[in-house]
């Protein structure tokens, strides 16, 4: 019998960074974390699929980082298939390794899902997962407030900022949209 509750499609935001310069260490950015805080209070007993992403050269990927976050707040239905090797994966490439994965075990299409990003992100990250052939039944963007001294790897450097980081987006969505989908 499947599962009657829509899965919850988490699309990963960055890893914390620490020293100068910044390297990536496997725990969540603030960003991710905001993402993660409000999957565990809203959706802890959900189907929680985690998009493959990066490690940022430390060795533990942005969903194995939220994996072990989420399973510490008492989230339990968690996947979060390997990476695929490679260069950087941005927001196409985290659903399209979703989606790959979920081929591989026989599960796609996929049923209809609530996808949930960080605000800045959430727009163009509806556009990758639904070019990559999701039906999202809902789009949960979720804010997030910027630490005065917390880091981010240097490819991230514009999550500090507000307003870079709403232009970065603009222009990936832009992009993003010129691309051909499935």
């Amino acid at each position: 019998m499947s599962d009657p509750a829509p899965p919850v499609i988490v699309v990963p935001d960055g890893l914390a960074a620490t020293g100068r310069p910044a390297r990536a260490i496997p725990e969540p950015s603030f960003v991710f974390r905001a993402v993660l805080d409000h999957v565990a209070a809203r959706y802890r007993d959900a189907h929680i699929l985690l998009a493959p992403a990066n490690d940022f050269g430390c060795g533990v990927t942005e969903q194995e980082a939220a994996r072990r976050y989420l399973a510490e707040r008492g989230a339990s239905r968690l996947e979060a298939p390997a990476s695929l090797p490679g260069g950087y994966i941005d927001t196409r490439g985290n659903a399209a390794g979703l989606r790959e994965h979920l081929q591989r075990l026989g599960r796609w299409p996929a049923p209809a899902g609530i996808l949930v990003a960080a605000e800045p992100h959430a727009r163009r990250a509806r556009l990758c997962f639904v070019r990559e052939g999701y039906a999202i039944l809902e789009v949960d963007a979720v804010p997030f407030r910027i630490p005065p001294r917390e880091q981010v790897p240097a490819r991230l450097w514009f999550h500090r900022y507000p307003g870079p980081h709403r232009l970065y987006e603009l222009l990936a969505l832009a992009r993003d949209a010129a691309r051909p989908g499935r």
